[in-house]
C-alpha cells in the first residue's frame, strides 16, 4: 500500500542515510503505538497499536533502534494548536447556534504546540537520544474539551450533544 511505502519504507531509507552520516536525528512518533487501554504508558512498554497509523509508527520505531545515540524517537500525545480543524469546526457551529457532537468515550492527553516545539528544540540542541514520550498531565474526553471551549467563548452548553465514537462509525481495532 502507498501509505506504508511512504511512512515506513521512505522514512527508514531516509533516516538510515542521515544517521549513517553521523547526523543526530529526531523521529516524530505517536502514542498510538500503544492500544490506549493504559493511561501514561511507559517508554519500554510493549507496543500494541490498534490503528494502521500506529502500526506504521511502531514498525519505524523498531527499525530505528540501530541509531543508538544518534536517534531520538519522540512520542507525542495529541498536539493542540490554533486553527485546529476540529476545534474550528466546533466554534463555527456553536457560533451559528448549531449543535456539536463530541465523543464522551474517547480521551486525549492534550499538549499545546508551543510546548511540543520547546521539547523538540531541547532534544535537538542537546542531542538527547532514546525514546521520549510527551503528553499532557491528564486524560480528558473530547466532551470535556468541547465544554471548556463553549464556556470559555460563552456559547450555550445545550448545543453540546455528546456521542460515542462507536456510534459515529469509528473503528478502533
Amino acid at each position: 500500500q502507498y501509505s506504508w511505502r511512504i511512512n515506513v519504507g521512505g522514512t527508514l531509507l531516509l533516516t538510515e542515510q542521515i544517521i549513517n552520516k553521523g547526523i543526530f536525528t529526531v523521529f516524530l512518533s505517536s502514542n498510538l503505538v500503544f492500544d490506549g487501554n493504559t493511561p501514561f504508558s511507559k517508554q519500554d512498554e510493549k507496543l500494541n497499536p490498534k490503528t494502521e497509523y500506529g502500526r506504521q509508527k511502531a514498525e519505524v520505531e523498531k527499525n530505528l533502534l540501530f541509531g543508538g545515540n544518534k536517534i531520538s524517537i519522540v512520542r507525542f500525545s495529541k498536539i493542540f494548536y490554533p486553527g485546529m480543524p476540529l476545534i474550528q469546526e466546533w466554534i463555527a457551529n456553536l457560533n451559528l447556534g448549531k449543535e456539536i457532537n463530541p465523543f464522551y468515550d474517547m480521551v486525549v492527553s492534550p499538549i499545546p504546540i508551543s510546548f511540543a516545539v520547546d521539547v523538540l528544540i531541547d532534544i535537538i540542541k542537546n542531542h538527547i537520544p532514546g525514546i521520549i514520550q510527551v503528553s499532557g498531565d491528564k486524560d480528558i474526553s473530547y466532551l470535556e474539551v468541547a465544554t471548556f471551549i463553549a464556556k470559555k467563548l460563552n456559547f450555550k452548553e445545550e448545543l453540546i450533544r455528546p456521542v460515542s465514537f462507536r456510534s459515529a462509525g469509528i473503528e478502533y481495532t
